[in-house]
C-alpha cells in the first residue's frame, strides 16, 4: 500500500506545483487570457495562494521519500484537496 500511496504523493505533488506556479503568474495577463481564466484581483491574493500551494507541493514530496509522514501527509493534503 506504501509505494502506491508514494506514487499518489509525487502524482499529487506535481499537479500542486504545476498550479501553484500558475497562481504565481497570476500577474501575467496574456497568459490567463490565453487559457480563459478569471484573474484574480488583487494579484498578491493569487501569489498568496500559489506560495501556500508549492508548499504543499513540497511537503507531499518529501512525505513521499520519508516513511514517518507518509500517510499523516496523505490524509491532510487529500482533505485540502477536497476542500479546494
Amino acid at each position: 500500500m506504501k509505494p502506491l500511496l508514494r506514487a499518489v504523493l509525487i502524482l499529487d505533488a506535481l499537479l500542486l506545483l504545476a498550479f501553484g506556479l500558475l497562481f504565481l503568474l497570476t500577474p501575467w495577463t496574456s497568459l490567463y487570457n490565453a487559457l480563459l481564466l478569471v484573474q484574480t484581483q488583487p494579484a498578491l491574493v493569487g501569489q498568496g495562494f500559489g506560495v501556500a500551494l508549492i508548499g504543499l507541493a513540497w511537503l507531499a514530496f518529501h512525505a513521499s521519500i520519508d516513511g514517518a509522514l507518509t500517510t499523516t501527509v496523505a490524509k491532510v493534503t487529500g482533505h485540502v484537496n477536497w476542500l479546494t
